[in-house]
């Protein structure tokens, strides 16, 4: 382990270059310019991450949500990582950021970043298979052809412009009217392929359910639906209803047999993206359901 004293303002490019056995960083409490978490190293205000140790313990990392940049060798040698989470509002990943980190397979890189470093991120990840990339075309540097692994590819959405032409490797174009909800998925952790009706965390939501109501499919659970109410004698559901791709419908029942649409106003889509459905509780509606599909 290495500690950061509270007095130390600034790191120098590429402090940690080399250090092969470093299992965990702490930062010394009165801190103004770095804070630590989980033995990981980051600026005080967590938008910067600096370095991830390369012996630290564990094959998956996630990054916190408030980073917007990974800086430069930041995952240098850690050789032990294989599944990474960039999260959306990651704007820079600098040179040679994920250098050397050899069990690395994939990476899905989100539409928020603007700029990749102009020394390949991934060079000496010899056996990445698959960048995806999330948003447009940005300037990026890639390893010559003859390095990389057999089954390279990158994977771009067919929404995004700026990529004919784009790079000299081999590249996948995922059809987003045969898969509408393959951002959402790559950004969740899955294939663009997966099976949008399973539910893979055992939750009791299944993935459709939740790309639909915008929850994420690894933490909310069957109480995280949309869930009526009743005030002053009316029946109202609110849900997200701006999921690509997805056809929204609410039906009312007195008896969770028979169900139907009749009576029922459906709201316009307000800031948050939610709407809001209304029906008379005295002209025998007990229940709302709200049905989500597949548009054809």
């Amino acid at each position: 382990e290495m500690t950061i004293p509270a007095a130390m303002t600034e790191l120098g490019t590429s402090v940690f270059f080399g250090c092969t056995s470093l299992e965990s960083i702490a930062v010394a409490p009165g801190s103004e310019h770095f804070r630590d978490i989980d033995g990981v190293l980051f600026d005080a205000g967590l938008s910067s991450l600096f370095r991830y140790p390369s012996a630290r313990p564990g094959s998956r990392y996630a990054i916190p949500a408030s980073v917007e940049l990974i800086e430069i060798v930041a995952f240098e040698g850690a050789s032990e990582l294989a599944e990474i989470e960039i999260p959306h509002g990651v704007t820079e990943i600098d040179n040679l950021a994920f250098m050397d980190c050899v069990a690395l397979e994939e990476v899905v890189l989100p539409a928020s970043l603007e700029r990749l470093g102009t020394k390949d991120p991934f060079s000496g990840c010899s056996n990445l298979r698959a960048i995806y990339f999330l948003g447009d075309a940005l300037w990026a540097t890639f390893p010559p052809l003859e390095t990389i692994h057999p089954d390279y590819r990158i994977y771009v959405l067919s929404s995004r412009s700026g990529y004919g032409g784009w790079v000299d490797l081999p590249m996948v174009t995922i059809d987003e009217s045969t898969y509408p909800a393959a951002a959402w998925l790559l950004g969740s952790g899955y294939s663009f392929d997966q099976d949008i009706n399973a539910d893979p965390g055992g939750r009791g939501v299944s993935l459709l359910s939740s790309y639909a109501f915008g929850l994420d499919p690894r933490k909310h659970s069957v109480a995280s639906l949309p869930s009526p109410e009743v005030s002053g004698g009316t029946l109202s559901v609110k849900f997200f209803a701006a999921a690509a791709g997805i056809e929204y419908s609410v039906e009312s029942s007195s008896d969770l047999r028979t169900w139907s649409s009749d009576g029922i106003a459906v709201g316009e889509l307000d800031l948050a993206q939610m709407k809001t459905a209304t029906v008379d509780a005295g002209a025998g509606a007990g229940y709302l359901r709200v049905m989500v599909r597949l548009e054809d």
